[in-house]
């Protein structure tokens, strides 16, 4: 025990040699977690701003029903029912401003950036 407290106690250089045959530093171990990569958070805010150019071309109550069904502005996704609750519509009439949001914007040019962040 007053080993591994000892131990706890060093300083560790980040340089610090901790596989002599193969060179590998603290540092190659280590993973940095806290902060997203560059390219990551570029990619995020493209895809973020093509949705919202996508979801520009439909009428409000389109734009609505699909922020809530997937959850665009960070929410959770809402069910049919809870979207109808939120909106005083049946559930069969969310289901269908889905279905033709949906099929809108399956024709639109807008989509087609969109499916680029696929592959």
């Amino acid at each position: 025990m007053t080993t591994l407290l000892q131990v706890a106690n060093d300083n560790v250089s980040l340089s610090a040699v901790i596989d002599e045959e193969h060179e590998f530093h603290v540092s190659d171990k280590l993973e940095q977690e806290t902060i997203p990569a560059a390219d990551f958070v570029f990619l995020r805010q493209s895809l973020r701003r093509h949705i919202q150019q996508a979801l520009g071309e439909l009428v409000e109550k389109e734009e609505m029903v699909l922020r809530l069904r997937f959850g665009l502005d960070g929410s959770d996704p809402k069910t049919l029912k809870e979207i109808g609750e939120m909106m005083n519509l049946s559930r069969e009439r969310i289901r269908q401003i889905e279905a033709q949001a949906l099929e809108k914007l399956n024709r639109s040019q807008k989509c087609q950036q969109l499916r680029g962040y696929l592959n």
